[in-house]
């Protein structure tokens, strides 16, 4: 019986509230605490004016946007602690409105400091993605909405709703939180020329699919 809810802070903290309000009908305002604040600068929300983002979540027009599904496997999955507690849906379902990620991505977010974070702010993903940079590839299979599964052996996968990053990089050019779909892409660069290589593609926004950057669209 409220017309809106506000999540306070990073993103999250905006996923974990999301996840208890999806279609609910309350309007969820945005006030950006957190380092990358993902969704708010994919919905060119205020990221660095607390009151002018309180003034956008109480006045502004309501937009629905798309939410992704993650259910982990119980045999596979180990969380840390405190993950998902307090969850009405259970620690093995996870809401996301922005990205998933397996491999490097998934390294970087657990091996940044958050005292570094607190301090410089979303430059402390750095050290953690050179660090992880050339990690062994994992083996996988993508399925894409049903189909035959493609084998991968990646340094990531993405999952994206949204598809812009911190620094003005563009992951997914064509990614849209209300068009129904999510994008995909797999990075399975070899070594640092194959990087480099990565690097530039995303840079020009090329849609092109090779042997180490493939994109795929799905729902």
């Amino acid at each position: 019986k409220v017309d809106v809810v506000c999540a306070f802070g990073g993103d999250g903290t905006v996923r974990a509230v999301a996840q208890e309000m999806a279609g609910s009908g309350v309007p969820m305002g945005l006030l950006p605490g957190g380092t990358g604040n993902l969704l708010a600068r994919n919905l060119e929300l205020p990221t660095d004016d607390l009151t002018r983002a309180i003034e956008v979540a109480v006045t502004g027009r309501n937009r629905h946007i798309d939410v992704g599904w993650l259910t982990l496997d119980p045999t596979e999955a180990h969380l840390e602690e405190h993950v998902g507690e307090g969850a009405s849906i259970g620690l093995r379902k996870h809401a996301f409105l922005v990205m998933a990620g397996l491999g490097l991505d998934a390294a970087i977010m657990d091996d940044t400091s958050e005292k570094l974070k607190s301090r410089i702010g979303w430059t402390a993903y750095i050290p953690a993605g050179l660090k992880n940079l050339l990690v062994k590839r994992f083996r996988a299979r993508l399925s894409i909405d049903g189909g035959e599964p493609v084998s991968y052996r990646a340094r990531t996968i993405l999952l994206g709703n949204c598809g812009r990053l911190t620094g003005g990089i563009n992951l997914m050019p064509d990614a849209e939180p209300d068009d129904g779909t999510l994008d995909v892409v797999v990075i399975a660069p070899r070594g640092i020329l194959a990087w480099a290589a990565v690097a530039a593609r995303v840079l020009v926004k090329s849609d092109r699919s090779t042997s180490t950057l493939d994109r795929y669209r799905c729902q």
